[in-house]
């Protein structure tokens, strides 16, 4: 499945600052966990913005909530 593919329904997706806010991180963090290779992202085809599928981001939320507990 390539991305213009994946990308047919937006509403799997969040954006940077949607996940940074879901997360309470900044942007600049979330950024950098994608580079890191914590959360894969693919670009949106026209405007080249990063992607996150929402499952990733709920899976670290999932993770950090699960961290703070401890």
């Amino acid at each position: 499945m390539d991305s213009i593919e994946q990308l047919e329904n937006f509403t799997n997706f969040f954006t940077v600052a949607k996940a940074s806010k879901l997360l309470g991180v900044s942007k600049q963090t979330v950024r950098k966990w994608e580079k890191e290779g914590k959360v894969k992202s693919i670009r949106h085809p026209l405007n080249g913005y990063r992607l996150f599928k929402k499952n990733d981001i709920r899976k670290i939320l999932w993770k950090l909530q699960k961290e703070k507990k401890q």
